[in-house]
């Protein structure tokens, strides 16, 4: 069984049907054994989210202050990874409110980083293409050999993310939603040979039963 850690900025969101969708069918398989990890709080109906899209069995870990605390800590005993994390942030990123946005992530990013390294993972998959990328930054730079991916999707390529663009330089599989996107990431510089177009949302024994009672009535 594939062990594998899911990153998105929050979970889970009203928003993000398909997020929600795709996380599902790969806890649903066989296959894989499925963690999800949110960079910001639950939301306040977080509850109500759960039940309606009927994912309470999914484990799942989001920010708290207290895991902000324990990634602060994190950062001082790891000084030397944090100054390469802020240098890696004025370098890559050039707008001051991206930098300002990114320092501020640090925290979690670190508690995260610690975590992933505590438990056996074999793909780390970051679904948005920018903030959760600075965990992969962060993981490269200590070592971890597991398989790393990433997802960009529309919202992803208008805000062109630095830290994004150095993480998908070394990372295995980059996913988008549609060759239009695909086009885009590759006249970026993206390797061609590692993106791959996976439209998102879409859950296919759920549709085919749905096609067949259409065609009976």
């Amino acid at each position: 069984m594939i062990k594998i850690g899911l990153f998105t900025m929050q979970w889970p969101a009203w928003s993000e049907t398909s997020v929600i969708r795709d996380f599902q069918a790969l806890h649903n398989s066989d296959e894989c054994d499925v963690d999800v990890m949110a960079m910001r709080p639950t939301p306040k109906d977080w509850d109500a989210i759960l039940k309606s899209y009927a994912v309470k069995e999914i484990k799942s870990c989001s920010a708290t202050f207290l895991k902000n605390m324990s990634g602060v800590f994190l950062m001082m005993v790891n000084i030397h990874h944090l100054f390469f994390m802020l240098g890696e942030i004025i370098k890559h990123e050039k707008r001051l409110i991206e930098r300002l946005k990114s320092v501020c992530l640090l925290p979690i990013v670190f508690y995260f980083w610690r975590s992933i390294q505590s438990k056996n993972y074999d793909v780390i998959h970051f679904y948005w293409g920018h903030y959760p990328s600075l965990v992969g930054l962060l993981l490269r730079k200590s070592g971890w050999n597991g398989v790393i991916s990433m997802t960009f999707t529309a919202y992803d390529l208008r805000m062109d993310y630095g830290i994004s663009r150095a993480v998908g330089e070394f990372v295995d599989h980059i996913f988008t939603v549609s060759d239009y996107n695909k086009n885009i990431l590759v006249s970026r510089g993206y390797t061609p040979e590692k993106i791959k177009v996976a439209y998102g949302g879409l859950v296919f024994q759920k549709t085919a039963d749905e096609l067949a009672r259409n065609e009976k009535s």
